[in-house]
């Protein structure tokens, strides 16, 4: 499937409550998510197929995303 970027975002916020030292997880789910809307809504099939793709990169490079995890706990101590 092409995928063609829909909308440009020049901006993305996470709610104060992402950055806390348990909610790495969340955050970064929260940011892929809204990273994922350059390619339409939620309900859309190219931002449905883009969170999909995004979030299996993210599993196959658990050795990666865990470098970040251990750096994320790491500030908020």
């Amino acid at each position: 499937m092409g995928m063609k970027c829909k909308y440009r975002i020049v901006e993305l916020y996470l709610k104060e409550s992402c950055f806390q030292k348990d909610r790495f997880f969340d955050a970064v789910a929260t940011y892929v998510h809204e990273c994922c809307h350059t390619f339409g809504g939620d309900s859309s099939e190219a931002f449905s197929y883009s969170l999909t793709t995004a979030m299996e990169k993210l599993m196959t490079a658990s050795e990666i995303v865990e470098v970040f995890h251990d750096l994320w706990k790491r500030l908020f101590q």
